[in-house]
């Protein structure tokens, strides 16, 4: 079926599907209703950042990231845009996540929640933005915002990109509406040649190219920051070990928190840095309770930066990738849950890396542990006895954390070579 089959069945049935049901789960959700009002005062909003900012009409790029992990892995990309071609930098977000922890600086210039996914909404913002080019980060593709582009002579990028051998995104309706969304990219720009070869066994008359992932050169921008302006006072650190859980689930609690709990028995000398990924009050009470024999401190709670408790539960995000700085080893949750988070984080202050069975979802976490610079976990004894080892062996954990750190920084480089891209495209590069 052609492309004008699939534009009017998604603008007649499914995205019109998708928008009622949006404002149904609104009538129940507070979240989703700002969510909503933001979307419906937006052209007027970026009117008013226009007509508020004329030094920033020109050589505009247009961002979208599906939420605060996406967007943290373009950082370095928006830091080098501004400082190489002087660009102006706008990234809409799909997500509350993003929208919410986000702040202006840094190479970005402005930031809001993007529109309905429809052409006539995508077209007004496109008439005032006037981007010289739209890139889709990771994978929240939105039909109406890359088929717009293309009627205006818009050239669109998707970065970062990656495919599953099991992705839903190649299946049923949806791989025959990306089919077609697809083709409209002037590039996509993969992360792997694995990747690559998995876009083109799916879909037909896609222009790919290999550029690799931002998100290493974020972990070690990161690395540069937490350096120079540390967290916690080294004399916590004193001559006991640190060991670092982020972005922790409930799921991985259920193992990882009993390990902990003798392993600390065993170890007078250890520390944990606990970091829920979602720091909700129920889940900060939690581990309050479950460590209460160590009457653990809160990050925010902290009148010094060196902690008198073993034990530090960190209740606000964006300070996980800080934090690593001062851990000998690290474990990373959504492991025992839905999906591995950043391994990269930790892997590139070159410390041994833990994490349990469910990273397939993500690439550089097998590679990661192919390179022999992780320890994949199935249980609680596994945990136990695998973080016990590493504390006894330093020299085990050093090689570990160094093999670790050498595939993380072998990776870096991918913010450059999008920028060598896309030097055809941009003007005014400095002097």
């Amino acid at each position: 079926m052609n492309k004008i089959f699939w534009v009017a069945l998604y603008r007649i049935l499914i995205f019109p599907s998708i928008f009622i049901g949006a404002h149904v789960i609104g009538l129940f959700s507070p979240k989703i209703r700002e969510v909503l009002r933001a979307k419906y005062g937006l052209i007027r909003e970026l009117r008013k950042w226009s007509e508020d900012h004329p030094e920033c009409r020109k050589n505009i790029i247009l961002f979208h990231a599906a939420s605060l992990g996406e967007f943290e892995h373009i950082r370095p990309v928006l830091y080098d845009l501004k400082n190489r071609y002087n660009t102006n930098n706008i990234v809409t977000f799909f997500s509350p996540s993003g929208f919410n922890n986000v702040k202006t600086g840094n190479g970005l210039d402005h930031y809001c929640y993007m529109p309905f996914d429809m052409i006539s909404q995508w077209r007004k913002i496109y008439n005032i933005l006037r981007p010289v080019m739209v890139v889709v980060a990771k994978h929240d593709v939105w039909p109406a915002q890359i088929w717009t582009a293309g009627r205006l002579n818009i050239p669109t990028y998707l970065i970062n990109a990656s495919l599953s051998e099991k992705s839903t995104r190649s299946k049923f309706i949806f791989g025959r509406i990306l089919s077609v969304v697809y083709r409209e990219f002037k590039t996509i720009m993969t992360i792997s040649e694995e990747d690559t070869q998995r876009f083109r066994k799916s879909f037909t008359g896609l222009r790919l190219s290999v550029t690799g992932d931002t998100k290493y050169d974020q972990v070690l921008l990161r690395r540069e920051k937490a350096k120079q302006n540390p967290l916690l006072d080294q004399n916590w650190r004193n001559a006991s070990k640190i060991f670092v859980a982020g972005s922790i689930w409930p799921e991985d609690e259920n193992y990882l928190i009993p390990a902990i709990q003798k392993i600390m028995a065993k170890h007078e000398e250890l520390k944990i840095i606990l970091v829920p990924h979602q720091p909700t009050r129920p889940a900060i009470t939690n581990l309050k309770r479950r460590f209460k024999e160590y009457s653990p401190v809160q990050f925010s709670a902290l009148q010094k930066k060196n902690p008198r408790s073993r034990v530090l539960i960190v209740d606000q995000i964006g300070f996980l990738a800080g934090l690593y700085d001062f851990a000998d080893i690290a474990y990373v949750g959504g492991s025992f849950k839905q999906g591995i988070h950043n391994a990269m984080e930790p892997a590139i202050y070159g410390i041994p890396v833990v994490y349990g069975p469910v990273h397939t979802n993500s690439y550089e976490a097998i590679k990661l542990l192919e390179a022999g610079g992780a320890i994949q976990v199935s249980n609680q004894q596994d945990i136990e006895e695998t973080i016990s080892q590493l504390l006894a062996d330093k020299d085990q954990a050093s090689q570990i954390g160094q093999l670790g750190q050498a595939y993380a920084l072998s990776n870096t480089g991918a913010t450059q070579k999008l920028l060598n891209i896309w030097g055809v495209t941009l003007k005014g590069e400095k002097t």
